[in-house]
């Protein structure tokens, strides 16, 4: 947002003419700019803020970030150099709306079968999964993948490695508009951490 703001004119403004062109001045400074205490927490902004161009931060601290503007969504681009601090962080990245790129991670706490990753049938036709499965000082890992027609799935599970016996067993189905991978483990504290792919139908 920009509020043009004319040059005090020394040689031909009037006094009030200058005194009105100050309180504008004041007036957008304190109803539009962003500022931040500055101490090791941070602080807390009020207001609204947009910034055509280039903004520079050491640290951002946000609830929600996207592209687009408040009412419209649109792709929001994460570039080179981007580190994720947070290793149980669900990162997903969307690349010309073709693939998805997402890891995640989540314990169960019985022997039921259980989803353990959903994506919307409408949107992609196929995915691949690398799943590392843990269970006390057991380990599994195996590569997945998943096609639908719209009204049945398939799967195919290959390079499975096992350093004991297999701690869990995958399919996949159909529900409520999303395809839906599951689990069943064989021991009720197991943790499945996974990385996919998704291709665009």
């Amino acid at each position: 947002m920009s509020t043009p703001i004319a040059n005090v004119q020394t040689a031909s403004d009037t006094f009030y003419g200058w005194l009105g062109k100050t309180n504008q001045a004041l007036y957008f400074i304190s109803n539009n700019a962003v500022s931040v205490a500055s101490n090791s927490a941070g602080g807390n902004t009020t207001g609204n803020g947009f910034v055509i161009g280039i903004l520079g931060a050491n640290t951002i601290t946000a609830s929600i970030i996207k592209g687009g503007n408040v009412t419209t969504n649109t792709a929001f681009s994460i570039m080179s150099n981007t580190n994720f601090g947070n290793a149980s962080v669900n990162v997903l990245t969307t690349r010309n709306e073709v693939e998805q790129i997402k890891a995640s991670s989540n314990t169960s706490t019985n022997t039921d079968l259980q989803a353990i990753d959903t994506f919307a049938l409408a949107d992609y036709r196929s995915g691949k999964y690398l799943i590392s499965v843990t269970s006390g000082s057991a380990y599994q890992v195996t590569e997945l993948v998943v096609l639908h027609d719209g009204t049945n799935v398939y799967t195919t599970e290959y390079a499975t490695i096992l350093s004991g016996s297999t701690l869990a067993q995958f399919s996949a189905n159909v529900l409520s508009g999303n395809i839906r991978l599951n689990a069943t483990p064989s021991s009720a504290s197991t943790t499945f951490k996974y990385q996919r792919t998704l291709l665009a139908v």
